[in-house]
């Protein structure tokens, strides 16, 4: 039972380090494509949420802002109070052309820094 239990954690690891290793070349899409299975297997696990927040700013700087709200929002669930989750949430909703969505991540992340330049600068 220990070694099938071990198999699959390798399996895992060899999955994300897939991911990692898209994102290094610049395959947004095959990085999201297997990233999208991951949550789907491991919705909670740390690694997979940090991905998911790498992976959807890297859609962000790449101007696809509907992707990266979508990756975002899978990382804002996996750690909620994240301030730069919510702060870069609340950007990718509002360039996606979710101005509700926009407002309600950021006056969130507002409530946790209030003197947020940047976070203030989004919301106006």
């Amino acid at each position: 039972m220990l070694a099938l239990l071990c198999l699959r954690a390798g399996w895992a690891a060899d999955d994300l380090s897939t991911i990692r290793a898209a994102l290094e070349r610049g395959d947004l899409l095959a990085a999201e494509r297997e990233l999208q299975a991951q949550l789907q297997t491991r919705p909670g696990d740390a690694e997979t949420i940090r991905l998911a927040y790498q992976t959807g700013l890297a859609f962000g700087k790449a101007g696809q802002f509907d992707r990266a709200e979508i990756l975002l929002t899978h990382a804002l669930a996996g750690d909620p109070a994240n301030f730069k989750t919510l702060y870069n949430l609340g950007v990718a909703a509002s360039y996606s052309g979710h101005p509700e969505r926009a407002r309600e991540v950021l006056e969130t992340a507002l409530r946790q820094q209030p003197q947020n330049v940047d976070v203030l600068y989004s919301l106006a």
